[in-house]
Formats: structure tokens, sequence, C-alpha cells
């Protein structure tokens, strides 16, 4: 009985001692933090430089549309109108985006635009249905770059929509605003 008696003494005290040396390196430990931060940025930003302008026109008893459609080459928009319009001013512009890359290399993308939209006069409850969305991609390069030397971004986008007159639609100013998407692929 004493070796058992002994053997519990003596683990007892092991385990007093193992305290005592936690105990006393908790007291001599020291501890410091610092902050952890991330930033995630987009690949892809766009931003709105010019609106969509479909112009001035003039209504008739028959229905028709002003088409704004973007141009293939080179930059800008043309204009025409069918059924019972006309034309009037000359004053027009497609939407045009900013699309760039926070790299500042080539991207790639997919552009989602809108069904249609409905837009009203100002001060009344008249509106227009705006559909056909349409847009086209224009590399920028800086001054002086060969078209094979411009690989990176930032490119315009532009866009353009059929807007749909009705009959001896009232005369106004008519406004609303659609979403353009650019998602990187």
């Amino acid at each position: 009985m004493k070796g058992v008696r002994a053997t519990r003494a003596f683990v007892a005290l092991a385990f007093a001692a193992l305290g005592a040396d936690a105990a006393a390196a908790q007291q001599n430990s020291f501890a410091g933090q610092a902050s952890v931060g991330a930033s995630i940025v987009s690949a892809v930003s766009v931003q709105k430089s010019q609106d969509l302008v479909l112009g001035e026109f003039r209504p008739s008893s028959a229905a028709g549309t002003v088409e704004l459609n973007v141009l293939e080459s080179g930059s800008g928009a043309s204009r025409t109108s069918s059924g019972g319009v006309a034309l009037a001013g000359a004053a027009f512009s497609a939407a045009e985006f900013a699309v760039s890359s926070h790299a500042g290399g080539p991207v790639h993308f997919t552009v989602v635009l809108p069904p249609a939209i409905t837009i009203q006069r100002i001060g009344g409850s008249e509106s227009m249905r705006v559909d056909g969305f349409r847009s086209n991609v224009r590399q920028d390069c800086g001054a002086g770059a060969s078209a094979s030397g411009c690989t990176g971004s930032p490119y315009t986008l532009l866009v353009g929509a059929t807007l749909h007159v009705e009959p001896g639609q009232r005369a106004g100013n008519y406004v609303g605003t659609f979403t353009v998407t650019v998602n990187q692929s």
C-alpha cells in the first residue's frame, strides 16, 4: 500500500508542477493582434458616358417607329423612322458606356440588354414602348496605337433601340431608364 500511496503522491506532485509551469508560462506570455483585410474588385467596370437620345419626331394618324441603330464600324449611330412617324431635328445619340478591366488587359464579356421598357411623358400619363435593344462594342485604343497594338481595355459599348409611337401620340418629353449588364465570361 505504501508503494501505491507514494505513486499517487508522485503523480499528484507532477500534475501540480505541470499546472505551476503552465501558470508561469501564462504569466510570462504576451499576445498581439493584427487585422486582416482584403478587397475584392470586379474584373470589369461599366460607367455610362452618354444617354440614349431618340431625338425629335412628328407622329401622325398612323402608328410608327423610330429606330436608332449602332454602327458596326466607327462610332455613333444612325436613325430611321417607319410608318406614320417623320423625323424632325438632327440631335440623337446612342447610349454609350465605358467598359474597362481593372487589370487593363483584354477582357471577355457578354452584354445583357432589357427586352423592353416603357418611357413616360413628363407631367402626364402617356407612355411609349422601347424595345429591340441592340449593342455594338468598340475597343478604344490610345492615340497613335495601331489596331494590332490595341489588345486591352477600355471598350466603348454603344446601345440603340426601337421606339414605338402610337397614332396621334401626345407631344412632350418622354423619359425612362434601362439597365445594361456586363458579365465577364
